[in-house]
C-alpha cells in the first residue's frame, strides 16, 4: 500500500486537564488536512483516531501548516499556559490559503469504556485561492461552497506563519484571550512575502471570515521556501517587544523583517484602511549566502540565557549544513511621530555545522532552551543543544540521534510532554509519520 505523502506536520498540544491525549495535524499532497488524535490510557495502552479537518480548494497540495493559540502573542514563541482555541493556517498550490479554528472540547456524556472524554472541534474561518471553478470545502460536519475566482495560478504558497498582534510597548500577558484579527504571512514561489490580515469577525456572503491583503514585500530574487516568526523582548521587564519574521530562499539567503509597527496598528484598531503604509518594507537585516543552496527550514527562538534584545535563528538547507546565528535587536529613535517604533538587527555570531546530515536538511525546530531538532532525507533525526551565556560564548553540540523509519522525511515538529520543556515529543513526516520521545 502506498503511504500518504505528508509535506507538513504540527502538534496540537494536549488540553491542560489531560496530558494523556494530544493531536498531530498533517497536510498532504492530495490536499487533505487530518488530525491524528493519540491517546495513552492509565494502563499504558495507546490508541489513535484520524479525523479529517478539511480539504484544500480543488484538492491542491498542502505545502505548509502553522498552528498558534488565540492568546496575546500567540505564534510568536510565547508558550500558552491555559486551555485555549488555536488558529490553524494551511497554504499550498494555486495560492490557496485557508484558516481554521481548532479547539479541545470535553464531552459532557461519554461511555465508561472511553479512555479519554475529549474530542476536537474544527471550524472553517476563511479561505482564498485561484482555481478554475467553484470548489467544495469539507469541514468536520458540514460542506460550504463559494466561488474563489475564475483565474488559475501557477504560483505556490511555499510556507505560512501567523500570529496574534501585540502592542510593542506593553507587557505580553499570554493568559489574555484575543479573538478577531490576526496577521498571516505567506512565502510565495515567485519570491514575494505576502502580508494579510485574517479577520474572523468580518463575514462575507459565504458566512466565512475574510483574508484581507495588506502588503506584498519584495526582496528575494528567488522563491521563498521557509518562514519563522518571534517576539523578542527588548528589556528585562518584557514591556517592550520587537516582532520579527525571517524568510529563507532557494539561493541560500535569509532576510529578517520588522513587523512591530504593523502588529501595533492591527492590535490597536480595526482592519479598515490597511495596506497604505506598514512602515519599513525592506528587511532590517539579512544573512547573505547563509547556505550554498536552498534554505529549506528556519526556526527562531529567544536565547537560553534570557538576555533581552537577543535571539537565535537556526536553519538547514540542501547543502547538508546546520547554521545557527546569534543576533541582537535594539530600538531605534526616530523623529517621525507617525512611526514611533522601529528596530535595528545586527548579526553577532554564526556557527556552521557542515555535513550535519548526509543529505538535504528538510526540517529544523528549536525552543527557547536552546534545543534544536533536525531531520533530513538521510532518514535521520538529530538533536542538538545551543550554548549561549550572554557573553561571547556561543556554540552548538550534538545530543542524540536516531534512524527514522518514515521514508523521505520532509518536516518535523516538537512539543513538551506535560508542562516540562525538558521532555519532548518529536514528530517527523514524509511518506507516513513517526513519533519520538526525547
Amino acid at each position: 500500500m502506498r503511504r500518504r505523502e505528508i509535506h507538513t506536520i504540527k502538534f496540537l498540544p494536549h488540553p491542560k486537564a489531560s496530558s494523556q491525549i494530544f493531536g498531530l495535524l498533517t497536510g498532504s499532497e492530495d490536499g487533505t488536512i487530518i488530525c491524528h488524535l493519540h491517546t495513552v490510557s492509565q494502563v499504558g495502552h495507546a490508541s489513535r483516531q484520524s479525523i479529517e479537518v478539511g480539504t484544500h480548494i480543488g484538492g491542491t497540495a498542502v505545502r505548509s501548516l502553522y498552528l498558534f493559540p488565540e492568546l496575546a502573542g500567540g505564534g510568536l514563541g510565547i508558550p500558552a499556559h491555559k486551555d485555549c482555541s488555536y488558529i490553524l493556517l494551511s497554504a499550498g498550490a494555486k495560492e490557496v490559503v485557508m484558516a481554521w479554528r481548532v479547539k479541545w472540547i470535553q464531552k459532557t456524556e461519554f461511555n465508561s469504556s472511553d479512555e479519554q472524554p475529549w474530542e476536537i472541534r474544527t471550524t472553517l474561518l476563511a479561505a482564498a485561492g485561484r482555481t478554475e471553478k467553484n470548489d467544495v470545502y469539507k469541514t468536520l460536519k458540514t460542506e460550504q461552497k463559494f466561488n474563489v475566482g475564475s483565474k488559475t495560478s501557477d504560483v505556490r504558497c511555499m510556507a505560512v506563519v501567523g500570529f496574534v498582534p501585540i502592542q510593542p510597548s506593553e507587557k505580553i500577558v499570554s493568559s489574555n484571550y484575543c479573538v478577531g484579527c490576526y496577521v498571516t504571512l505567506t512565502a510565495m514561489s515567485e519570491g514575494s512575502l505576502k502580508v494579510t490580515i485574517l479577520d474572523t469577525a468580518r463575514q462575507s456572503v459565504d458566512a466565512c471570515g475574510s483574508i484581507l491583503p495588506v502588503a506584498e514585500l519584495r526582496y528575494h530574487i528567488r522563491p521563498i521556501i521557509s518562514l519563522a516568526a518571534i517576539a523578542v523582548p527588548l528589556d528585562t521587564h518584557g514591556t517592550s517587544n520587537a516582532v520579527l519574521v525571517c524568510s529563507g530562499a532557494t539561493d541560500g539567503e535569509i532576510a529578517i523583517w520588522d513587523l512591530t509597527e504593523l502588529s501595533a496598528m492591527i492590535s490597536g484598531t480595526n482592519t479598515c484602511g490597511f495596506g497604505k503604509d506598514i512602515g519599513n518594507k525592506s528587511p532590517v537585516s539579512s544573512i547573505a549566502a547563509s547556505h550554498r543552496s536552498g534554505v529549506n527550514s528556519v526556526a527562531m527562538a529567544r536565547v537560553p540565557s534570557g538576555s533581552p534584545g537577543r535571539f537565535i535563528i537556526s536553519s538547514g538547507g540542501d547543502d547538508q549544513s546546520l547554521l545557527v546565528s546569534l543576533l541582537s535587536v535594539a530600538r531605534c529613535l526616530t523623529s517621525q511621530k507617525q512611526k514611533p517604533f522601529s528596530v535595528s538587527v545586527a548579526l553577532l555570531r554564526t556557527v556552521i555545522t557542515d555535513f550535519a546530515h548526509g543529505s538535504s536538511i528538510k526540517g529544523v525546530w528549536m525552543n527557547r532552551n536552546g534545543v534544536v531538532a533536525t531531520t533530513s532525507h538521510d532518514q535521520r533525526l538529530r538533536m542538538w543543544t545551543v550554548y549561549e551565556s550572554g557573553s561571547s560564548d556561543f556554540s552548538i553540540a550534538s545530543l542524540a540521534g536516531s534512524f527514522v523509519d518514515c521514508p523521505e522525511p520532509e518536516a518535523l515538529d516538537a512539543c513538551p510532554i506535560f508542562c516540562d520543556e525538558s521532555m519532548l515529543r518529536v514528530a517527523i513526516s514524509g511518506r507516513g509519520l513517526q513519533i519520538f520521545h526525547f
